[in-house]
């Protein structure tokens, strides 16, 4: 990733952060899903849990029936709405835009060059994207075979590669726009620099002229006669 920059602590406690929301929100919901809703891990919930966009099947809303553990059809519902509100996409892309805009936040109340900071945070939210995913399978495993994950195989990278690369694209848009949020340094601190340099410029410059004068006079003993003559002058009245 290069050589971290002067806010990559932040920048990870940031990603940590959304990371462990995403597991409260996400992982713990779905992992009690079958005790608390009595419902199998199959059909809609199955659909609803791997779903890169807000619709199921073009359903947005409404209430879903489905197998009870034990495999008896029961009356039983669950709300899709709330199962929408915990699947991986929207998650993720709610993580994007956070850390994405705290970000920029930053490098914009300190006059930071965005670059190196928009681009760090990129590269760790891609790292976070793909750590998700790759824990939804075994959460996907574990759920499938009911406690016992090795019964079942776990899915392949067709199960959301068009999810995360979907998520990879949204990531990209938006960290252009932060970008765009955290402008540069403006014109005016450019200058304040470039004052300062001058000044700093000047200052030697300056030094150096003075010494060269000094050994010069030195030289051909100016400085003794001008000593001499102001001693005279102070001293005579």
């Amino acid at each position: 990733m290069g050589i971290p920059t002067k806010l990559h602590a932040i920048t990870k406690k940031r990603v940590n952060d959304q990371y462990n929301r995403i597991r409260s929100e996400l992982f713990d919901f779905w992992l009690m899903f079958p005790s608390k809703t009595g419902l199998e891990f199959e059909g809609t919930p199955h659909t609803v849990f791997w779903a890169r966009v807000n619709g199921v099947n073009g359903q947005t809303a409404g209430r879903i029936r489905g197998l009870v553990v034990g495999q008896q059809i029961s009356p039983i519902e669950c709300n899709i709405a709330e199962l929408k509100q915990h699947h991986p996409y929207r998650l993720l892309k709610e993580a994007i835009e956070t850390v994405l805009m705290e970000t920029a936040d930053t490098c914009r109340k300190y006059e930071l060059n965005p670059k190196l900071y928009i681009k760090e945070a990129e590269l760790k939210l891609k790292k976070l994207i793909k750590e998700v995913y790759c824990d939804m399978t075994l959460i996907d495993q574990r759920l499938r075979g009911k406690g016992f994950p090795n019964r079942v195989k776990r899915v392949d990278c067709s199960y959301y590669r068009d999810g995360v690369e979907e998520l990879l694209r949204y990531l990209k848009e938006h960290a252009e726009a932060a970008m765009l949020i955290a402008p540069r340094p403006t014109a005016q601190k450019k200058k304040g620099i470039l004052r300062k340099l001058l000044k700093w410029l000047v200052g030697i410059i300056g030094a150096i002229i003075v010494s060269i004068i000094a050994d010069i006079l030195g030289h051909f003993g100016w400085i003794e006669r001008i000593k001499t003559i102001v001693h005279n002058i102070l001293t005579s009245k």
